[in-house]
């Protein structure tokens, strides 16, 4: 199949090289019979001199040199279309017939005259439009030049589709065309869906693309734009402040380096006027983010269509559904919002593995985390450095159950009859009180299995 693909895609090829070709040397044809050159052919010279004679002579040696050059343009295209271009497509031709069942092979041919009409016809319309510049009034045996047409054109509305908002308008389109093309192709993820609402082709297109997929804003957040700049530009004023520091002033802090990821973060930044250079290129960034106007913003292209755009309004709506990722496989799961809780709170509501609080026990786990960090740092187990990093949990909040649908483990059928699949567990600790320590704990644990065999099976199963 692969070699049948190739000999589909050189004749495929040849053909609209043959088709060219011949548009091209009727075009000639028509340029030579009424005394006129296209304007590739013609050499754009006047000589600097006022000597009318000489002027006449260069202009006579420019039409002599354009003339040989038409001669020779329809000699080659002649050759290439009479003799060359129809022994390979015939080659081809025969070559194809016999890699491909006859029905297939009526098949391709149908694509090739299909594309050998359209480039005839979008050869024929720009010869045409070039015809009509070099030409005042022409008639024309193979309608490729129409008289009426001619007669009844002026030159304004000719050269009108060749000016400048007549190709921004042509490069907006292609650019949408392009656009549905990407948007297209990105949806390729799998949708599971196993609620009761029916999801439409522009929905399944929309959450195809993840839930990692950005859409178009409707305003521009002006102060996150400000608020991410000066952040970028404090990193690069603290990246050469301290790149210009000896080593010997990261050698007097006694902090392990797995500790110091969890020491508080610092608001300190460089003033300006340590390096010219840095302080030009922030200022300029600074200057091009405050001078960017919203307008700009609202005539970028949505990269969602009215359809999507639509669904997206609809799906975030609905809150009869949760959608969330599959356990494995990287689908999407469509899930309705009651057999979710189900499969949770039968989850929840096994004893052996889960102990249901009255209360929120998030102070008395701080206050408890706290006292024992007390007593280690009294008996010299851990210094003051670490002691800070452990005890920073001031800001936290209680830790959040989920699962993530295991539809492996359900057959076609199954998924078919919309059986609700087991969940995976899966406790976030993030910003829980317990993560400090367990970040701790976790520095620890990989120095003391580093080097041994069990070192990545560890790192796979329990990651940090």
């Amino acid at each position: 199949m692969n070699g049948c693909q190739k000999t589909f895609s050189a004749l495929r090829k040849a053909s609209d090289k043959l088709t060219r070709f011949k548009n091209h040397t009727k075009f000639l044809q028509l340029c030579k019979q009424s005394n006129s050159f296209p304007r590739s052919l013609v050499w754009k010279y006047k000589p600097p001199v006022a000597d009318t004679n000489l002027q006449n002579e260069c202009t006579s040696i420019i039409e002599e040199t354009a003339r040989q050059l038409q001669n020779r343009l329809i000699r080659h295209y002649k050759t290439l279309t009479e003799t060359q271009l129809p022994d390979k497509i015939q080659y081809l031709n025969d070559r194809l017939k016999n890699q491909t069942n006859e029905r297939l092979f009526r098949r391709m041919n149908r694509r090739i005259q299909q594309q050998i009409t359209k480039t005839d016809e979008n050869m024929k319309r720009c010869h045409k439009a070039k015809l009509l510049k070099i030409i005042p009034t022409q008639h024309d045996e193979n309608n490729i030049v129409d008289a009426s047409s001619i007669a009844n054109c002026d030159s304004g509305k000719t050269q009108r589709r060749f000016d400048k908002n007549t190709r921004k308008i042509n490069a907006h389109r292609r650019y949408r065309r392009n656009l549905k093309i990407r948007h297209s192709s990105r949806s390729n993820g799998l949708v599971v869906n196993l609620s009761d609402k029916q999801l439409d082709e522009s929905a399944t297109h929309l959450l195809g693309r993840g839930l990692g997929f950005c859409p178009k804003p409707k305003s521009l957040d002006t102060k996150g734009m400000v608020y991410d700049c000066a952040t970028y530009t404090r990193k690069v004023r603290l990246l050469h402040y301290f790149s210009r520091q000896s080593d010997d002033i990261y050698n007097t802090d006694t902090t392990p380096d797995v500790l110091k990821q969890y020491k508080p973060t610092k608001k300190w930044t460089p003033k300006p006027g340590i390096d010219k250079s840095v302080d030009v290129y922030c200022s300029k960034i600074l200057n091009e983010v405050y001078a960017y106007q919203p307008a700009r913003f609202n005539s970028t292209v949505d990269n969602l269509t009215l359809q999507e755009r639509a669904a997206l309004n609809e799906l975030k709506d609905n809150e009869n559904i949760v959608i969330t990722k599959a356990d494995k496989g990287g689908a999407l799961v469509v899930l309705n919002k009651t057999d979710y809780d189900k499969e949770c709170r039968r989850q929840l509501n096994d004893t052996n593995f889960y102990e249901r609080e009255d209360s929120d026990v998030t102070v008395s786990v701080i206050k408890s985390l706290i006292e024992h960090c007390n007593i280690l740092y009294r008996h010299d187990v851990i210094d003051e450095a670490t002691f800070d990093a452990l005890c920073n949990i001031d800001d936290s909040k209680e830790a959040y159950f989920y699962i993530l649908p295991k539809i492996h483990k359900l057959s076609q059928e199954q998924l078919y009859n919309h059986v609700i699949p087991p969940g995976r567990p899966i406790c976030s600790h993030i910003n829980s009180p317990y993560r400090q320590v367990a970040l701790w704990l976790d520095s620890h644990r990989s120095r003391l299995l580093q080097g041994r065999t069990c070192a990545r099976f560890y790192r796979i199963s329990c990651p940090s």
